[in-house]
């Protein structure tokens, strides 16, 4: 996930690859939320199951708000704040993963 949203900051400026980018970085997360079903279902304790879900969630959250903006960004790629909040959402994504 980290280096599809590291390629995202990188074609900010070649909108024809964003929706090929954003689809591949929902399916990665989904193949995230298969293995975090896995990861609740053999945590030691109910604090860890817990915070597993919680921080798969808020990463969910942020790459739900990144898709919605390069969906509006791809309709208006010369709106600069608009690629600015491109640009934070994706170093947010790429925090949370790391």
């Amino acid at each position: 996930m980290a280096r599809t949203t590291q390629e995202i900051l990188t074609q900010t400026s070649h909108t024809e690859n964003i929706r090929h980018l954003a689809n591949q970085l929902t399916r990665e997360y989904n193949e995230l939320i298969n293995a975090t079903y896995g990861a609740i279902g053999t945590a030691i304790t109910n604090d860890l199951a817990t915070r597993i879900k919680s921080v798969v969630a808020d990463l969910g959250l942020t790459c739900i708000e990144l898709i919605e903006k390069l969906g509006l960004y791809q309709q208006n790629n010369h709106d600069y704040n608009l690629k600015h909040t491109v640009e934070n959402l994706c170093q947010k994504v790429i925090e949370k993963v790391i």
